[in-house]
């Protein structure tokens, strides 16, 4: 087998037998993503640094960052913005705020829906208000 080829059940006789041989193909796997996780963070802190250092000096007459500098832009952004976690199942954390809100899940209900509906029809037919 060469170094890079990998087979993870593609073919019978190439998965690990017992508990130790699948042990170490999970810990393979795991060192793997770890791998990838620090390259692409790597990545990211130069990029940050390269795009400050290419428009903030010359633009706002401010110094350079250095790479941890730009790494610690990156984490601080993700402090201030609150999205230190993966969301998942999609859409925005907002909107899912906005529809949970008591006062305007009641507002939508009596008047809103109506409303935004009435819009859609007018618009739909043509006709401007």
């Amino acid at each position: 087998m060469g170094l890079f080829k990998h087979c993870c059940g593609s073919e019978p006789d190439c998965r690990p037998a017992g508990r130790r041989g699948r042990a170490l193909h999970f810990a393979g796997h795991a060192l793997l993503g770890l791998a990838v996780v620090v390259v692409v963070a790597l990545l990211f802190g130069w990029v940050v640094m390269s795009a400050w250092n290419a428009v903030i000096p010359a633009t706002f007459n401010l110094p350079s960052v250095g790479y941890w500098q730009a790494v610690a832009l990156l984490v601080l952004g993700r402090v201030l913005t609150g999205r230190l976690h993966h969301r998942h199942g999609g859409g925005h954390g907002w909107h899912r705020a906005m529809f949970r809100h008591a006062d305007f899940r009641e507002w939508w209900e009596q008047q809103g829906e109506a409303a935004y509906r009435a819009f859609r029809t007018g618009r739909a037919g043509g006709t401007a208000d």
